[in-house]
């Protein structure tokens, strides 16, 4: 099991190590001295040129010396040099207790940037990292909060109904009239299914996109059979208002597409083309044109609905936006912010226009 130590004591250790060490180094050198003195003295004895009784003197008087040189000083000046330097750590640290302190006490919502005016030159650049992560993160909790301000706006409408619908099935005798308020309460419980789904879906795309991008499981599939498939689906939906779905394909060949997740492909593809049944009139066009060449490959969606203006089109992809043309409409103006989150996700260019030919809306997605 690892250890953890201060800071202060990181430093204490450091630094006292280093002046022992250093104190080792010079006592190696003293001794060194001494030792080349103290042959000196046993030469002279030898050769007679001192007494035995001097030699002792002066032997004496050498480790005197060198408990002078080494041992006391560094018994004396170690502990005051502990003290001082625990003294000046003391203070030097005290900033970063402040700071501890401080953040401690704030609050789980305060995202307010932390004061550096009496940090150290060192530690600033830690907390001005700490306060761009405190302003992504006040970014983010003010975005989710105007999206639940958002969506429980947006379900109130669905609810309200199937509340009025179903007071009056239970106040009217009238068979008709029963059955026609179940009806619309079983639109209202569409909706409200709808829009919950939406809901969900865009959660859990805008959380893989956080955590692991969301292009990681592709695979080799055909644009062309995918296209063909959400095709169908969109028919059968537009059927109920008598509008027409054609196809033009300047290839009949598969379009394989590589690096590419197959689900959200299709996914955008199906809110594109649901956007276009669903928010075009009764009898309407829709056309969709996919043309491959070697650079690459575009998807075009068009519709003889009410279009759109320049302003409506460059808010597309807010959540719960709908422009006022198509304001009563049962969506529920999450269609766009999936179509957006998936393109960014798989690297993909839309172009939204209005369309020359129908006079709706025109969609052009590429595949890069």
């Amino acid at each position: 099991m690892s250890k953890h130590y201060s800071l202060r004591s990181r430093l204490l250790f450091w630094i006292i190590g280093g002046n022992i060490v250093l104190w080792l180094a010079s006592g190696l050198i003293v001794w060194y001295e001494a030792s080349r003195e103290l042959e000196v003295l046993l030469v002279n004895l030898l050769n007679g040129n001192l007494t035995a009784e001097k030699f002792q003197s002066e032997r004496l008087e050498l480790i005197r010396s060198l408990v002078r040189t080494l041992i006391w000083p560094l018994a004396v000046s170690l502990p005051l040099m502990a003290i001082g330097i625990a003294i000046a750590i003391h203070f030097a640290s005290r900033s970063l207790t402040n700071l501890s302190d401080a953040l401690a006490s704030r609050s789980s919502l305060s995202f307010e940037p932390v004061e550096t005016k009496n940090l150290p030159i060192e530690v600033k650049p830690v907390v001005d990292q700490l306060n761009g992560l405190f302003e992504r993160m006040r970014e983010s909790v003010e975005k989710e909060q105007r999206f639940t301000s958002a969506a429980a706006h947006e379900l109130r409408t669905p609810i309200s109904a199937m509340r009025a619908q179903a007071q009056v099935a239970s106040l009217s005798d009238d068979l008709t009239v029963q059955r026609h308020a179940l009806s619309e309460l079983m639109i209202a419980c569409d909706r409200a299914s709808h829009l919950v789904n939406q809901l969900l879906y865009l959660a859990r795309l805008e959380n893989e996109n956080q955590q692991v991008p969301l292009h990681v499981q592709t695979q080799r599939f055909d644009l062309n059979r995918l296209l063909r498939t959400m095709l169908a689906l969109a028919t059968m939906q537009a059927q109920a208002k008598n509008q027409t779905i054609s196809l033009d394909s300047d290839s009949e060949y598969p379009v394989f597409l590589v690096g590419r997740n197959e689900a959200l492909i299709g996914s955008l593809l199906r809110n594109l083309l649901d956007n276009a049944v669903r928010y075009s009139p009764r009898d309407a066009k829709i056309e969709v044109n996919i043309q491959s060449k070697s650079e690459q490959t575009c998807i075009e969606i068009a519709d003889s609905g009410p279009g759109m203006s320049e302003a409506d089109m460059a808010q597309l992809g807010e959540r719960f936006f709908r422009s006022q043309k198509i304001e009563h409409r049962d969506g529920s103006g999450l269609g766009w912010s999936i179509v957006k989150q998936i393109a960014a996700s798989e690297n993909l260019h839309i172009n939204v226009r209005r369309s020359a030919n129908l006079g709706g809306l025109s969609v052009t997605v590429c595949f890069l």
